[in-house]
């Protein structure tokens, strides 16, 4: 359904002139996502009449059952580092943060960027995931997926190549600073949302091997088993 029209570009795979070129630029495009996940938490989702939306309460405490037993239904091979994460998420879980609208898929393939500098966000898209939850886990998720110069990456670069984007650590003390959230417990969230996304795209994996699709053209056969490496690396600080 579009609900309007929108001036601006998505930035997951590529940059348009002037942030490919202007390196400087990014800095600034970098921390316009944070400042839209930022906002997106502090919305005030009662007055706005979600209520409705989602069940906040023990939301986080549901997330890895709801996860293992999606996963469950359609798992068809062994997947390293499974239980490792697993265990160490019911372990770890920290103390809810207070409940916020949730966009659940939060990155920079899923907002929209207006077209001149300096970096601004128009708007963020793709809601079939959202509700009322925990909001960390969506900058959880966007730095869990962030790729500094000389890392190598979670699933892919950023737009445009590493360089000139401000580091994991500025982005989160942004987000902190707009949202006065605790982000103690950030590498819980990190590697959540990285555990969900591989539970996310196992289905894809075993929805295409059932289509006959050979695992040595399936790009789920290495991509889910990267996702539970980098979740047990943010679990144990290999990863920060």
């Amino acid at each position: 359904m579009i609900m309007g029209l929108i001036n601006g570009f998505t930035p997951g795979f590529e940059l348009p002139e002037p942030f490919l070129s202007d390196l400087s630029l990014r800095r600034d495009l970098g921390f316009a996502y944070v400042d839209g996940c930022a906002r997106l938490a502090s919305v005030d989702w009662v007055a706005g009449g979600l209520e409705g939306l989602g069940k906040p309460d023990g939301f986080l405490e549901r997330q890895v059952p709801r996860w293992m037993a999606q996963l469950s239904r359609y798992q068809v091979r062994e997947l390293p580092g499974l239980d490792t994460i697993t265990d160490w998420l019911e372990r770890n879980r920290p103390t809810q943060s207070p409940a916020g609208i949730l966009h659940g898929d939060y990155s920079p393939f899923n907002v929209m960027v207006s077209p001149d500098a300096p970096g601004r966000l128009a708007a963020i898209v793709d809601w079939d995931t959202g509700t009322i939850g925990d909001p960390v886990l969506d900058i959880g998720h966007l730095l869990a997926r962030w790729t500094e110069p000389g890392e190598e990456p979670v699933l892919q670069d950023q737009a445009g190549g590493n360089e000139g984007y401000p580091t994991r650590v500025e982005m989160a003390a942004l987000y902190a600073e707009m949202t006065g959230r605790d982000l103690s417990a950030l590498p819980y969230y990190q590697a959540l949302a990285l555990f969900k996304l591989a539970a996310i795209l196992e289905g894809t994996f075993s929805r295409q091997r059932a289509a006959g699709v050979p695992d040595d053209q399936n790009m789920m056969v290495e991509t889910v088993p990267r996702l539970l490496r980098f979740a047990n690396a943010f679990a144990t600080g290999e990863r920060r």
